[in-house]
């Protein structure tokens, strides 16, 4: 070691007179034990400094400019060393036969040193015709060099030096130190080009990926990568696809992975291109090299093929025409390749830059029998072909022109302009892919928009309607496992779906939950796979969100990215869109399930079980869509990561039984005898003993007469039980009776309906009124009522017309649950029961029967007059809460607008309200009125009810206006979460008394002289009392305030924070995030925080007092329900009524600090990029070449990457800085990726014209300078 830090030593003393060009040699990664940091450091040191040192060569001959690659160096030699060495090969003297080292770094496999040179004069031994590479048994120089660390006592192994200049396989030509290596640049070179060559100036040594990159990019290891892809003389006959597995193989076997980019020249690109195709499909002990590809810069790439008129010739009659005429612009591969490659490559963390030639190239022409490019000019690769890359890649600043032809595209010049444009979007590449996650392993919290996309897919009944499906009877349905189709599902490593089909009430669901609760200890003997369980139980009973597709979809995604975050690649691309629409479609969710897993990039395979119950219950429209759908994902390839167990259940369903005919399939009456049995005789042994008391010999002959009769339908065995329970309790409760009745129940469902509804028919007149409140609204109330709901719903309405009151209505209420639940089967007979504290039909099937096939005349439960009801119930109810809220206010004796309100009187008053508020004020205000206007189209007369209803609802807001107000004033965030009951309350103009300086004018009940009013929203109002209002404005925005909502003035609340010159408030406003939740701070939503999964563990049987469970409802549904709003984001460049923004009121008050940091946050909410609804980054551009303010361009032009852009009149943003004389401007322009200067306005007039005809000379002679004529 000590040897080799001597060496070190004297060529850091003598690095001058080395006789090097400019290189890269810096060191590369962990040389192993033979290599520790010092060494790393000091050699670091050597090679940076070998790099500075320009040595000016006079270019003689072209051999000067020849390059050799270098390898099998050893890892520890250093230049100094590996100069002599080499130089003692070829036993010559003289400086001139000295190697010039371009590059010096460790080789892409880490075993060796890898170095690129050059001489003076070439050696004759490397000088020979039809040679390219050159092998060196150097053992005893290398030994000779090591006299110090020699180790005697074992036999040294033979070490062979290469020498080539074909540079075929990759070539690193620098490499950071390990600590600081973060990302992998390859570049390729194209058609008949050199690895080396390709992207060196012609007739000169200066090549730039060697001479400066390294540079430039500290962070990055440069490499290039070489293949035969000569023309005439060519004995190859290999493909595109050969040269790409080529590729593929080399970056699979790559031993210190980082995040790679390409940059590619022609053909180049396309062998990139397919490499990754080719990669999608490709797992090699565990690992995809796909993984760790950020992207690439593709350099006149013939994407749809390239002129290949004047190459034909060159490959008459040999191997590789196929190759060249894949490449022709009429070429399928090609066509194929394109569409592929968006597949393969669609990354959200990726990107595609692509550059187009603008010059016409010479083309091949055969002359004295030699091939040179003299030919006629032709564009080979034009600018259509050079940019179809990705789709989504064709706006302007994914493409870019470089006015060169097609070979010199990548051939730049030291200090070339274009070189310092294409480094700018070198250095993007290189932060970005340093920052890529994919390839690694990823915790949940790391993944930045995994939580917002958790957040927007929830939805608070995702798992309600299986949390209210029966448990089953003990010892039932434990048939199912030794079941060989459940079996073969289970236990299969592929991708399956099994079919359960039964009848209405046979105990589908019951099973399909059974089979949820128990899968998950079933797989723990699993270890080498991920289980994921997630399902979707659909309910026409629970409709909307019970009931469509699009819940189903983001009930599953939801959970599968809940349990899998390393799938959030799979989701992102949709949730992306989905922020610009705020809308969930079915083809986005669609497009979510359909890519789960093709990124998945986890060693460990992962299997979604996925279990779907009543999927004949699900609405109709695209029911056939989301069937294939699971059947695609049941039989896809063996070999996936992503292995999907699906179980689907439904009723016999002709569509659905076509569909899944080729599927696993079980029936389940066919299965249900034995836990029928258990079940009928547990019961009847319970009725004998507690209701009949009798033996249960007695009762023998039931048992037999329902299992027999029964054909596997528990549904039908638990109706006739509970008819004969009542029947017994009602003294029918001889043996013979209960036998007659056994035998006298039809066996068919509608049948044993259409007998309950006849037995409800010949009731008196005001129990089937009642039976028929209760039906119409359990059958269209928008969600599900609890049983303090009912009570209140049985309440009023026995009330009758009189007024409503509370002592009215305490009067008519049904004093408990059990209470109510005798009542409803009183009223309703069997069609209905209470689960889990929730009124509901006892089965879909009774549900159908009841609103489609009853022919009853008595009870009428059509959707309109129904609905027409529930709506004047609602107006009616709102208006007695209304009254309440009047009377509390008239007891507190405060002003209406919340003027001279303490503190202590706001709470009092939230007080009052919160204890007095009616038990259905929340259903009204939060859930109806929701959905109260999508019905209204159905008749006329209740569009007038909803209407009503609607001012009933502004009513309650006006009333609430004073108390919200006071809540912001004294900054009662509590109390305006309890006050504030939808968007629509916080989004809507409130009069404020005018010219306040602050709250105290408020809480001292003063006004100020100014008579004036203004019209504001609650966020207006708090942003502008500025105490503590950035407090409040993060309570109003989760309750849904619109931060773009415009006043009178057509201003939004960012319009006050900037002109008072508030950063905290303005950044609150511009900062928010979309569809945040209110569950906890972070916006994430917890399990536990579903309106059922409070009381998920409570039986409606173990309700001691279910008025306990209903608060406990509640007071999930307001913090669930109703807070479930869309957030938006402030647009700082929204406009007013006179043209203003808050972003041109910054910069109009030199506030630059704020206008960025505005911009900044703003940015990240796409306001900047994509056109906002006033005005966009462009104009305020136009605006500062206008006025010559340097710090607003300056700021501004951080925000935009396209500068191709020109006005009405077709002027640039030159045209407008030299009109009017900004020099200062003009010099920022020149330095930015501009249009053409020969660019002409409207009036036909370039940049240097205008500033002629305007007599700015400075500037005319700036413009001069630039070389422009």
């Amino acid at each position: 070691m000590a040897s080799k830090r001597k060496a070190a030593d004297e060529i850091l003393g003598q690095v001058s007179k080395i006789p090097t060009l400019a290189g890269s040699s810096t060191e590369g990664l962990d040389r192993g034990p033979r290599c520790d940091g010092t060494y790393h450091a000091e050699i670091s040191q050597v090679n940076k400094a070998l790099q500075k040192a320009v040595i000016d060569v006079p270019n003689t001959t072209s051999q000067q400019h020849h390059v050799y690659r270098v390898q099998g160096l050893p890892l520890d030699i250093d230049i100094k060393q590996a100069s002599d060495l080499i130089s003692g090969l070829f036993k010559q003297e003289g400086d001139n036969f000295m190697p010039q080292f371009r590059s010096f770094a460790q080789a892409i496999d880490g075993c060796a040193t890898v170095a690129t040179i050059g001489f003076q004069k070439i050696p004759m031994e490397l000088s020979g015709v039809g040679k390219n590479e050159w092998s060196y048994d150097i053992s005893n120089i290398l030994r000779t060099l090591r006299v110090e660390d020699e180790d005697n006592t074992c036999i040294q192994r033979r070490q062979i030096l290469t020498i080539d200049n074909h540079f075929d396989g990759l070539t690193v030509l620098s490499s950071p130190l390990p600590s600081d290596h973060e990302v992998d640049c390859l570049a390729i070179s194209g058609l008949g080009g050199h690895a080396f060559g390709s992207f060196k100036e012609k007739d000169n040594p200066y090549m730039w990926l060697c001479d400066d990159l390294p540079y430039h990019l500290a962070t990055a290891r440069i490499i290039i990568y070489g293949y035969e892809s000569q023309l005439h003389g060519s004995q190859s006959f290999q493909g595109l696809e050969a040269l790409a597995s080529k590729l593929r193989a080399l970056l699979r076997d790559i031993t210190e992975r980082k995040p790679l980019f390409f940059i590619a020249h022609s053909l180049g690109g396309l062998i990139v291109k397919e490499a990754i195709i080719q990669m999608r499909d490709e797992s090699h002990d565990g690992f995809s090299a796909l993984d760790f590809i950020y992207g690439a810069l593709f350099f006149g790439v013939p994407n749809q093929g390239m002129d290949i008129t004047s190459l034909i010739p060159m490959v008459k009659s040999q191997f590789n025409q196929s190759l060249l005429h894949s490449l022709s612009t009429m070429s399928d591969l090609l066509l194929k390749q394109c569409r592929e490659f968006s597949q393969a490559f669609n990354f959200p963390e990726s990107r595609i830059m692509c550059f187009y030639e603008t010059l016409a190239s010479p083309t091949a022409i055969n002359i004295d029998g030699k091939w040179r490019m003299k030919g006629p000019d032709a564009i080979l690769v034009g600018q259509a072909s050079a940019t179809h890359s990705r789709s989504w890649e064709n706006k302007a600043h994914h493409i870019q022109a470089i006015n060169r032809d097609h070979s010199q595209l990548v051939k730049f010049r030291a200090n070339d302009e274009a070189y310092r444009r294409i480094l700018s979007t070198l250095k993007e590449f290189t932060k970005q892919a340093s920052t890529m996650k994919r390839g690694r392993k990823i915790e949940p919290e790391e993944i930045p928009g995994r939580q917002a996309c958790l957040n927007a897919l929830h939805f608070d009944q995702y798992k309600e309607r299986r949390l209210g499906v029966s448990q089953p009877h003990p010892g039932t349905l434990t048939w199912i496992w030794d079941h060989p189709q459940y079996q073969q599902w289970e236990e299969s490593t592929s991708s399956n779906l099994l079919w359960l089909q039964g009848k209405p009430g046979s105990g589908k669901s019951t099973l399909a939950n059974y089979i949820q609760s128990q899968l998950t200890s079933r797989l723990l003997h699993i270890h080498d796979v991920q289980c994921l369980i997630v399902d979707f139980f659909y309910s026409a009973r629970g409709g909307g969100d019970q009931q469509g597709h699009i819940w189903m979809l983001r009930s599953i995604l939801y959970q599968i990215l809940l349990q899998a975050p390393a799938l959030w690649e799979d989701y992102y691309q949709a949730f992306d869109s989905y922020k610009k629409s705020q809308e969930w479609t079915l083809p986005l969710l669609l497009q979510i399930f359909l890519s789960l897993g093709i990124k998945y990039d986890q060693n460990l395979r992962l299997r979604i079980h996925i279990i779907i119950d009543a999927m004949d219950e699900s609405e109709e429209d695209m029911r056939h869509k989301i069937v294939n759908m699971l059947y695609e994902a049941g039989n896809q390839d063996s070999n996936a990561n992503v292995v999907f167990k699906i179980f689907v259940a439904s009723r016999p369903n002709l569509k659905i039984n076509f569909a899944l005919r080729n599927c696993r399939y079980m029936n389940l009456e066919d299965q249900t005898r034995h836990d029928i049995i258990e079940y009928v005789r547990c019961e009847i042994r319970r009725i004998a003993k507690e209701v009949v008391q009798c033996s249960l010999e007695e009762l023998d002959f039931v048992s037999l007469t329902l299992i027999f009769r029964s054909q596997g339908v528990f549904l039908w065995v638990k109706l006739v039980l509970a008819e004969l329970e009542e029947r017994a309790m009602e003294g029918l409760c001889t043996t013979a009776e209960i036998e007659n009745l056994t035998t006298s129940i039809p066996t068919d469902l509608e049948e044993l309906y259409f007998k309950i509804v006849e037995k409800i028919e010949k009731r008196d007149q005001a129990a089937v009124g009642e039976c028929q409140t209760i039906l119409r609204w359990v059958a269209y109330s928008p969600e599900p009522l609890d049983v303090e709901q009912m009570r209140e719903i049985l309440a009023v309405s026995l009330c009758g017309n009189s007024s409503l009151s509370e002592a009215q209505i305490a009067r008519h209420r049904v004093r408990h649950v059990e209470e109510l639940r005798r009542r409803i089967t009183n009223r309703c007979g069997n069609l209905l029961e209470i689960r889990r504290g929730v009124v509901q039909f006892v089965h879909q099937t009774a549900r159908e029967y009841i609103l489609r096939k009853t022919k009853s005349v008595v009870i009428k439960l059509g959707e309109t007059s129904s609905r027409i009801e529930i709506g004047r119930f609602c107006k009616r109810y709102l208006d007695y809460v209304n009254f309440t809220l009047e009377e509390v206010w008239k007891s507190a004796n405060l002003s209406r607008n919340g003027v001279g309100w303490a503190s202590a009187d706001l709470e009092n008053y939230v007080h009052g309200i919160t204890n007095r508020q009616p038990v259905l004020a929340v259903f009204c205000l939060d859930i109806y009125r929701l959905h109260a206007e999508q019905y209204s189209f159905l008749s006329v007369e209740l569009d007038k009810v909803v209407q009503d209803f609607l001012e009933a609802v502004e009513s309650t807001y006006q009333l609430l206006e004073g108390a919200t107000l006071a809540c912001i004033i004294h900054g009662d965030d509590k109390s305006l979460e309890k006050l504030i009951r939808a968007p629509e309350q916080v989004n809507r103009l409130i009069l404020v008394p005018g010219d306040l300086e602050n709250r105290d004018h408020f809480a001292a009940g003063c006004f100020p002289r100014s008579s004036t009013t203004r019209h504001w929203s609650l966020l207006h109002f708090a942003v502008y009392l500025k105490a503590r209002a950035d407090y409040t404005i993060e309570t109003l925005l989760r309750l849904g305030a619109d931060p773009n909502f415009k006043d009178e003035s057509g201003q939004t609340p960012l319009f006050q924070a900037v002109e008072r010159g508030s950063s905290c408030l303005s950044y609150t406003l511009v900062s928010t995030t979309m569809n945040c939740s209110f569950g906890d701070e972070d916006g994430a939503y917890p399990e536990s925080g579903g309106l059922i999964s409070d009381c998920e563990d409570l039986q409606s049987e173990d309700f001691e007092d279910e008025s306990a469970v209903h608060k406990l409802v509640q007071e999930v549904a307001t913090t669930g329900r109703r807070r479930k709003s869309r957030i938006l984001s402030a647009d700082p460049m929204i406009t007013d009524n006179t043209g203003k923004s808050p972003l041109s009121i910054a910069l109009k008050n030199h506030n630059y600090e704020l206008a960025r940091g505005l911009l900044v946050r703003a940015q990240k909410r796409g306001f900047v990029t994509a056109k906002s609804e006033g005005l966009n980054i462009h104009n305020y551009l136009y605006e500062t070449c206008r006025t010559g303010n340097t710090r607003a361009f300056d700021i501004l032009a951080d925000f935009t990457d396209n500068w191709n852009f020109y006005d009405n009149d077709r002027r640039t943003l030159m045209h407008v800085a030299v009109a009017n004389g900004h020099q200062e401007i003009v010099s920022r322009l020149l330095l930015r990726p501009c249009p053409d200067l020969e660019w002409k306005d409207k009036e036909g007039q370039t940049a240097l014209e205008v500033a002629v005809l305007k007599q700015h000379h400075s500037v005319a002679n700036i413009l001069r300078k630039t070389g422009y004529n």
